[in-house]
């Protein structure tokens, strides 16, 4: 990643990645040519097509699932939309989903909601949990569809997929899963969990912005409603011309994520423990947001509440990091998150709360500087 002199350690990945040398260099050539994939009739449209064809294979074998199953989208919004409002679309019914989800999950929920559907949003504990109990009643005869993301975008809570999507699939319920915020940081086998449809983003792994997928298994696909109509591509799933180079970018991304997890998830797991550890040792009334760090929790996040300083001012005196207070999806609004109200934190705590996600080219000097900007930054509040 390309660091300029004065600007900000970037520690903020659960938003987005810096694109990653070498998709860029897969990219590059890609982006002179004229391809398109809806057009055989010529060599450039064939190329395309090839291009698309083996992206897709490549993404497939990291999920360990059939190419024929990806539908290529403009990121992870459009996948959660098009799955929740696709089954909807066709089925009707009642949906049901968790109080922590992200907005793309929970907007098109609420709007479903005023249209007249049922809508069961279920709540969480204060470390994020969901009560599997609770969980099983709410689901009836008329359930259409369930939505839990896989690892939350705030806390890093990992929710236990398996054993959710199992309950649905006995009941032969369609089970979507937003996998934005896991795909690359833990390994995602399709083959072993038992959901139907998975969403995911190029964004979140080092590859271009503007390109996700949404992974369709062939029993539901079926059941979806198509929510973008024209060309009648990708099946008459999803219409629209298919942007090649960033679909060759995010099959590259995706495969350097998935390839190289193992290695680098026990540097970040040490890198973020320290920091912990470091902040601890030189800070009191600091509160860790969601599960302990070696529990069901993804190794590169650290979220946490500052006691004792005033709210909302946190952020705003860190010089030389750039980290966030929630999801990006809902930057320039001055509120507190959604996910630590769920949790039963106080409005106060959640204005003076940070979210960290370290990144691919995290550096232990990086952590030093972080300590100290954030050290630095709660006593000067603390002296206010």
């Amino acid at each position: 990643m390309l660091r300029h002199p004065n600007a900000p350690i970037f520690l903020d990945h659960h938003a987005t990645t810096p694109l990653d040398y070498r998709v860029a260099k897969k990219m590059e050539p890609l982006f002179l040519q004229p391809l398109n994939a809806g057009n055989r009739s010529h060599a450039w449209g064939r190329k395309a097509d090839q291009i698309v064809l083996e992206a897709r294979q490549m993404i497939a074998d990291c999920l360990h699932a059939s190419p024929e199953e990806i539908v290529f989208t403009s990121g992870a919004t459009e996948s959660n939309n098009l799955a929740i409002k696709g089954i909807a679309a066709k089925q009707g019914g009642h949906l049901v989903s968790i109080a922590t989800e992200h907005p793309s999950v929970l907007a098109p929920l609420k709007r479903l909601r005023r249209q007249g559907f049922n809508v069961t949003i279920l709540p969480v504990d204060r470390w994020g949990n969901l009560d599997f109990d609770q969980f099983q009643h709410s689901l009836t005869a008329e359930t259409v569809l369930v939505s839990i993301m896989l690892a939350n975008h705030e806390t890093a809570l990992i929710h236990p997929i398996s054993q959710l999507a199992s309950c649905c699939r006995e009941r032969k319920i369609p089970f979507h899963c937003d996998a934005t915020q896991a795909i690359g940081k833990i390994p995602v086998d399709l083959s072993e969990l038992p959901v139907d449809i998975l969403s995911f983003s190029s964004h979140k792994l080092y590859g271009p912005p503007g390109i996700g997928g949404l992974l369709v298994r062939k029993e539901s696909g079926s059941r979806l409603e198509p929510q973008m109509e024209g060309g009648k591509q990708q099946a008459n799933r999803r219409s629209g011309t298919l942007p090649v180079a960033l679909i060759a970018g995010f099959a590259e991304a995706f495969q350097l994520a998935v390839t190289e997890l193992s290695t680098r998830t026990e540097i970040l797991r040490g890198q973020r423990d320290r920091l912990w550890q470091e902040l601890n040792r030189r800070l009191d009334g600091l509160v860790l947001h969601g599960p302990e760090l070696h529990e069901n929790r993804l190794a590169q996040n650290l979220f946490f509440g500052v006691k004792n300083i005033p709210p909302d001012r946190l952020l705003s005196q860190l010089k030389q990091i750039a980290v966030s207070s929630g999801s990006a999806c809902s930057s320039g609004i001055s509120a507190p998150s959604e996910v630590l109200l769920a949790m039963g934190c106080s409005e106060a705590l959640a204005l003076s709360s940070i979210r960290i996600c370290l990144g691919r080219w995290t550096t232990e000097n990086d952590i030093n500087i972080a300590v100290e900007d954030i050290v630095s930054a709660v006593q000067n509040l603390r002296k206010t």
